[in-house]
């Protein structure tokens, strides 16, 4: 028996299941039931169209992760298969192998299904339905242009494909459901209902002496309970130490709210996150023994090469959560808080992309974070998680208050409207003069890096219509485009200008077929193109495909790796100095990947490459891994991807399929392909070198399926596990079992 929510029968009280419409939006708050919603039409779209695949898009790779699994547990009971699309801007011939046989559903970040439309694969060739989870981040800079050109392309590539938008809210939304729509769009479904009440408050100290206490102030807010603003409710005891700062403000409500639920503390930065954490669990008692929370412990030890304040923290009941730790450990701390293992997370806006966890109270500390001010939707995304399913009647946000002009700037803040989604490419419209005038050179692309977007939307289009010049066309082409339907609202001068700047780029590659192809193969664009053709034509080593040989460029030796790495540093869409510490190295850098590569631990990489004059251990291990993860491997992967791409013969050959794993190698840290297998269904980096010995050791070829490579793991003897445990770690095979069957598998 399923009884569903007001808010779920809602939505399909206004259609949602209507097989006629081909854009529908769903725009309800956090944790109102959105993704079973979702379910309900991947189970519709597998019945009118048996054999279309449906692709699930989500911004991060941990919403990767947990909407598989989610997926999977369910639809796994109807015979539906369910895969994630590795989260990197590469393939490489084992994954594209696999996803050939196109999963039932197939989970991706926009820039994994950019390059599989891009390529044409077979995953995605008779994609049915497409589901964009976190839909208002088409908003995001950069990233929204993607996403809505992504969007654009499935609408105009992909004619049968219908569109589920899933959002809390999203300003312009009929405007939104008529562009992927058109007359076949459904009025937004838009419910306001949520499981639980919501109060947002000020939290500060008032009265003097043996009348001091802890009191919560009613704020005006969007969807607050039915308690005027301006109440005051007195909640903590007296006396309370360092109640004038910030930092004292959140341990005495991290205190009192405790008994509620779980706790998530909003912090401005990684260091911040990290600092409150330690902070708030140096007064709290080591909880009793628990295989998950040990588990985890072991597994951060282990990653870091010796103690771990995090580790500690998590001991005591505490985390922290940013973007400067690894995915396995954000993936692990999440599941900590799933299973109630932890109850207080001091996190960043990382935390903002939809993660579901049970949540009972939301601490607001700052409205900046580390790149500047905490965006609208950002903070309405973590404040409503406060107020677990069922279980709370009301959850609780509060800003710690330490002074009357923060209690202003949260008023002012809370009484900010949400401002309409627009284009992202919208700018380059104003800057049309501009662009025009100086051309379509790599200089325009750093200038206007949304205009790096535009041109690979077009060169895709060039390269699908084979040989026929398209620039007559770019308004036909141009209309499945959110940009182009906001510019003829707003003028049909906008819409003009628009329209030129895409007919200059394309006379401008005119008769470079190879070029557009390049560049829709690799994602750069065709300006980065030709700077690297010209920088490696006459590199008779870059093009030799031996020379690729993963042992040759994670070897003793870096000059070969670090020549790759110098050819595409400086491309737009690389940067690879940015925050590397000092001025650029190309040695330096690729030093860094031979050794993150080969194994070296996150403290060894730390001390060995430190990023600044930083003394304190922790904090440059904290400062190297930011850079680490959140700078360099993405980018350094997808950067190698391209340069074969440009370099290499496409020729099938052993050598040349050696070189494709490369890529994969820098993304995942490993050094054999057979490690790559491991790392694409969740396997811990720590042991899949290691696992990549007993796979190979079991005389097993290449695998024929997911399902294959996690029944193996799931198989794996205590012996098995042991032998690919490296030693001097506390990790132990039950660890490693416990992590893959509750966290991963």
């Amino acid at each position: 028996m399923l009884e569903l929510w007001p808010s779920q029968q809602e939505a399909l009280r206004n259609s949602l299941l209507d097989p006629y419409k081909r854009a529908v939006l769903v725009e309800m708050p956090t944790s109102a039931g959105k993704t079973l919603l979702a379910k309900f039409s991947i189970v519709q779209s597998r019945a009118l169209n048996p054999t279309g695949t449906i692709v699930y898009i989500v911004p991060t790779r941990a919403l990767v992760n947990q909407i598989t699994m989610d997926l999977r547990a369910d639809l796994r009971l109807i015979d539906l298969s369910v895969e994630q699309a590795v989260p990197a801007t590469e393939l490489d011939p084992t994954e594209d192998r696999l996803l050939g046989s196109a999963p039932d559903v197939l989970v991706a970040t926009p820039e994994k299904l950019d390059l599989l439309l891009r390529r044409n694969h077979p995953a995605v060739l008779n994609t049915a339905l497409v589901i964009a989870d976190e839909a208002h981040n088409l908003r995001e800079g950069g990233r929204g242009a993607r996403l809505e050109l992504l969007l654009g392309m499935l609408k105009r590539d992909r004619a049968d494909a219908r569109f589920l938008l899933l959002s809390p809210f999203l300003p312009n939304d009929e405007e939104l459901v008529a562009w992927l729509g058109d007359d076949r769009a459904l009025p937004p479904i838009k419910v306001n209902w949520r499981p639980s009440g919501r109060l947002v408050g000020a939290v500060k100290v008032e009265g003097r002496r043996s009348t001091r206490a802890l009191t919560f102030e009613t704020l005006p807010a969007a969807d607050n309970v039915d308690i005027d603003p301006g109440r005051t409710i007195r909640i903590g005891p007296t006396p309370i130490v360092g109640a004038s700062t910030i930092k004292g403000l959140t341990k005495a409500t991290v205190n009192v709210l405790r008994d509620r639920g779980a706790t998530l503390i909003l912090c401005e930065g990684p260091g911040t996150a990290k600092t409150r954490a330690v902070h708030l669990s140096t007064d709290m008692p080591l909880l009793p023994a628990a295989e998950e929370r040990d588990a985890v412990c072991h597994y951060l030890e282990s990653e870091v090469g010796g103690a771990s304040p995090l580790a500690e923290c998590i001991r005591r009941g505490v985390a922290y959560h940013h973007a400067g730790l690894s995915h396995e450990a954000r993936w692990f701390i999440e599941g900590l808080i799933r299973c109630n293992q932890v109850d207080v997370i001091c996190g960043t806006t990382t935390l903002a992309q939809g993660v579901n966890f049970p949540i009972a109270n939301v601490i607001v500390e700052s409205l900046d974070k580390g790149d500047g001010k905490l965006a609208y939707e950002d903070f309405w995304n973590i404040a409503g998680r406060a107020g677990r399913a069922l279980v709370d009647t009301v959850g609780i946000v509060a800003f710690p208050t330490p002074s009357a002009e923060k209690r202003q700037a949260y008023v002012s803040f809370l009484q900010g409207e949400a401002e309409a989604i627009a284009s992202q490419l919208a700018s380059l419209i104003d800057r049309s003069d501009e662009i025009l005038a100086s051309g379509f050179g790599i200089n325009a692309v750093f200038r206007w890096p949304e205009l790096a977007t535009l041109m690979q939307f077009l060169s895709h289009a060039m390269r699908v219509s084979g040989s026929r010049d398209i620039a007559d066309d770019v308004e036909d082409l141009l209309r499945a485009s959110l940009v182009f339907r906001q510019a003829q609202r707003r003028s049909s001068d906008a819409a003009r200008k628009l329209v030129r700047i895409c007919q200059a780029y394309l006379a401008s590659i005119r008769g470079q077929t190879d070029v557009a192809a390049l560049s829709d193969q690799t994602g750069f664009a065709t300006p980065s193109i030709l700077v690297l053709r010209a920088a490696v034509g006459g590199d008779a080593e870059l093009r030799r495909t031996e020379n690729w040989n993963p042992d040759r460029l994670f070897g003793t030796d870096p000059t070969a790796l670090s020549r790759r790495v110098q050819a595409i540093a400086d491309l737009p869409e690389m940067r690879l100095g940015v925050n590397s510490g000092g001025a650029f190295n190309a040695r330096r850098i690729a030093e860094i990947l031979r050794d993150w590569v080969n194994g070296d631990n996150l403290t060894t990489l730390a001390d060995r490459y430190r990023l600044s004059e930083e003394s304190d251990p922790e904090r440059r291990l904290s400062e190297f891994s930011r850079y680490l993860f959140r700078d360099l491997l993405g980018r350094a992967s997808w950067g190698m991807g391209a340069l074969e791409s440009v370099c290499l013969p496409t020729e099938d050959s052993a050598a040349r399929d050696q070189a494709a794993y490369v890529p994969s190698m820098i993304f995942f840290g490993v050094r054999q392909k057979e490690a790559v297998w491991l790392r694409m269904v969740g396997v811990p980096r720590i042991v899949a070198d290691g696992l990549a010995g007993v796979w190979r050791g079991s005389d097993r070829g290449e695998p024929q399926s997911y399902d294959e490579l996690r029944t193996w793991v799931s198989s794996l003897t205590d012996r098995q596990w042991t032998d690919a445990i490296p030693s001097g770690t506390s990790l132990r095979p039950s660890d490693l079992r416990l992590l893959w069957r509750e966290f991963v598998s």
